[in-house]
């Protein structure tokens, strides 16, 4: 649907942001 194309970059760039500002919580998310 329209608002899940949406939604998917959105998502991502979140978690860029999220990534960026607490780093930390990539070792608690696995992703390396």
């Amino acid at each position: 649907s329209e608002g899940h194309k949406f939604l998917e970059p959105s998502l991502k760039c979140v978690k860029q942001i999220i990534v960026l500002i607490y780093p930390e919580l990539l070792q608690v998310d696995g992703i390396s």
